[in-house]
């Protein structure tokens, strides 16, 4: 993985959110999972990165999988986003919270996902910074449009 880490924009942009509230915390519905979940700030990141690929760049909502699972010989983990394309990985995510920064720790845990996913893209996002890497051509991404027409493309990316 090449040391000069490329920032893509993600301007902050109004959002068609919808929230609740109940008496110990506030919600916002999940338009991938269907669901009402728990506004934390990392929520907040995944939410702005899904309504902007979903919006902004016409990524259909199938193609998503949101908090999943995966799991090694030890041990679970959780990981944020996935987009598939053709029914391949192409883009594993992870959202953190806008005051914790993609350090190395940020990384490892991206890179030990990939290594059970082998997706074409890893990235990360903090809200302020978001960073995505093409494994296939080892190289930071320098555009959304390069990204979303991989995700998009009629045929697999490993075909």
């Amino acid at each position: 993985m090449s040391r000069k880490i490329h920032f893509l924009p993600l301007e902050p942009k109004e959002r068609a959110f919808r929230f609740r509230k109940n008496e110990n915390y506030r919600e916002v519905f999940d338009i991938i999972r269907k669901k009402w979940v728990v506004w934390t700030k990392e929520e907040m990141v995944r939410q702005h990165i899904i309504h902007f690929l979903v919006e902004d760049w016409n990524i259909p909502k199938n193609k998503f999988q949101i908090e999943g699972s995966i799991k090694n010989a030890e041990r679970k983990f959780r990981f944020d986003i996935l987009i598939t394309s053709y029914e391949h990985p192409c883009l594993l995510l992870e959202c953190k919270s806008p005051e914790i920064s993609i350090d190395a720790m940020a990384k490892d845990q991206l890179l030990n996902y990939q290594s059970l996913i082998d997706s074409h893209f890893i990235g990360w996002s903090n809200g302020q910074q978001t960073a995505i890497y093409d494994t296939q051509i080892d190289s930071w991404i320098l555009s959304w449009q390069h990204l979303v027409e991989e995700i998009l493309k009629k045929k697999g990316p490993r075909s």
